[in-house]
């Protein structure tokens, strides 16, 4: 009887330890939702500002035809490095990004599997925006980008994702022939089309031009992040690395196929201001129907 007692006090205190657990993983969703959309591009911000030891410099490059197989810090000392290995220095910052990139995965999974596919297309456009690079206020490449490619990757990849880095004969097998016709099969894409709530051709070019315009600060972070790369300073030039090497995964995904929707050699701030002009135009008419017809703002 002593036996039984136990048990069910156990049994009991366990139905009562999972008694409302769906509001506990509400919490952790919500919490990891603020962090990503807002919090971590605030942070950053103000850590990359007073953080002097990433700061890059144009004379701190190396010559990519030299045979480098040492590490440079700015102090002068040098040190053996393994070729493909990270310097000691950078694991503080890699292992803030891998808990990370192991957040954002949780975070855009469970809204996914959830079927709220709304909250996962917020999640990467809230965290596009709100890390997006300010070329007129940040200084780059002196600071680094605060938009993380691994962290995109993360959200957009779908479920059972691994992250290997493609042959370039490989990642064309893996992008859709825009010119033929094809259009990406991505959930990203999909989902955004979807929640203009319509499959008219208005629709699709309203979300042709979210695409665009989320594309340019993505490629404007890749590009910051390839000069970044080229740094002697191992603390400057590991994390780079890491988040050049997701760009090309990501360039080479099915998922993050929109971001072919923009030809980004061609860009100039004047065309930026038009494709987001263009968009909220269009955006404002489809909301706002009535106010179109009547001819007011």
């Amino acid at each position: 009887p002593g036996d039984t007692r136990i048990h069910d006090e156990e049994l009991m205190t366990l139905k009562t330890g999972m008694r409302n657990r769906c509001w506990l993983a509400n919490r952790i969703s919500s919490s990891l939702d603020v962090e990503i959309t807002r919090v971590w591009a605030l942070t950053d911000r103000s850590s990359n500002l007073n953080t002097p030891s990433i700061h890059f410099h144009p004379a701190d490059v190396f010559d990519p035809n030299d045979d480098v197989d040492t590490s440079e810090t700015r102090n002068g000392e040098s040190e053996q490095q393994i070729p493909g290995s990270y310097s000691a220095k950078s694991y503080n910052r890699l292992m803030t990004l891998e808990e990370r990139v192991a957040h954002a995965r949780i975070a855009t999974l469970v809204h996914r599997r959830d079927g709220d596919w709304q909250k996962a297309v917020e999640l990467v456009v809230g965290y596009i925006v709100s890390s997006a690079p300010t070329l007129k206020v940040a200084n780059h490449p002196k600071l680094p980008p605060v938009l993380s490619l691994c962290i995109l990757e993360a959200l957009i990849a779908p479920e059972g994702y691994v992250p290997i880095n493609n042959t370039e004969n490989e990642a064309k097998n893996h992008l859709p022939d825009f010119k033929s016709g094809e259009t990406t099969k991505g959930w990203f894409y999909q989902q955004v089309i979807f929640l203009f709530d319509s499959m008219s051709q208005e629709s699709h070019k309203s979300a042709f031009k979210l695409m665009q315009a989320l594309a340019f600060p993505v490629h404007v972070a890749g590009s910051v992040w390839k000069e970044r790369s080229m740094c002697i300073d191992d603390r400057i030039r590991d994390i780079a690395q890491v988040e050049v090497a997701a760009y090309e995964r990501l360039k080479s995904s099915i998922d993050a196929a929109w971001l072919k929707f923009l030809q980004f050699d061609e860009m100039t701030e004047e065309l930026v201001q038009k494709v987001g002009h263009d968009f909220l135009s269009s955006s404002v008419s489809n909301v706002l129907p009535e106010n179109n017809e009547h001819g007011t703002d």
